[in-house]
């Protein structure tokens, strides 16, 4: 999760300095609230995922953490067209549609590198995979 939050915290001052040399600094909020947003779902969704890792369960957990990871930023991207406030209007729905491309994608090669099947005498063993026996 460690390098999830640090990317994450690189693209968010990435785009809080190019939002402050375009002349468009009233999109700093909304820039920090997309990105706490999204990495804060990220990380559940890999907590979630971590949890059931090594476990009959590692499907369902793999599931909940997608909808962990969809529902919170959709939850709050709504939340946001309903009440058309100063987020709506700083552009917070643009903003965390960013930032959840850009979480989704580090996530993704994170779940890769987690999920990655043990192999045994190189062959892949694991829920999804069938083992061979030399028998």
């Amino acid at each position: 999760m460690a390098w999830l939050v640090a990317a994450m915290l690189v693209v968010a001052v990435g785009s809080a300095a190019w939002a402050s040399l375009t002349g468009t600094a009233e999109r700093l909020p909304a820039i920090a609230l997309a990105a706490a947003i999204c990495t804060a779902s990220s990380c559940a969704a890999l907590a979630i995922t971590a949890w059931y890792q090594n476990t009959l369960n590692a499907i369902a957990g793999v599931l909940g953490g997608t909808l962990v990871r969809m529902c919170i930023p959709l939850l709050a991207g709504a939340a946001s067209a309903a009440q058309r406030g100063v987020l709506w209007q700083a552009g917070f729905l643009g903003q965390l549609v960013w930032f959840f491309l850009v979480s989704l994608t580090i996530e993704t090669a994170l779940l890769l590198r987690l999920l990655r099947p043990a192999t045994t005498n190189g062959v892949a063993t694991g829920l999804l995979t069938n083992s061979v026996s030399d028998g």
